[in-house]
């Protein structure tokens, strides 16, 4: 995400009580999960959920108020999408959950 060059910019405000972050067709998106992006094979590596005390996840939680972390090689190498975006984002396609 691009920040404006300004020090009166802050982050937006979002909402800490929303649901998990879900695929558009509606199933929780899960760590691990093998995924389609931009057409090109790649895998959930961080979900970033407000409801659960994670870490690794937290400054994802505090700044956008969650999402998922991409791990997509073939494109960026990583790429985050905030949750509020993720109901309109056609690039990403559900292929299988992870095994384990």
């Amino acid at each position: 995400m691009l920040r404006p060059r300004c020090r009166e910019w802050r982050a937006p405000n979002r909402e800490q009580n929303a649901p998990m972050p879900s695929y558009p067709f509606g199933e929780t998106i899960r760590k691990g999960d093998r995924i389609r992006f931009h057409g090109n094979a790649a895998e959930v590596e961080l979900v970033a959920d407000p409801e659960m005390v994670d870490p690794e996840s937290e400054s994802y939680v505090k700044e956008f108020g969650g999402g998922v972390l991409i791990a997509d090689p073939s494109i960026s190498g990583h790429t985050f999408i905030p949750k509020d975006t993720l109901p309109n984002y056609e690039d990403l396609e559900f292929v299988a959950r992870a095994k384990g």
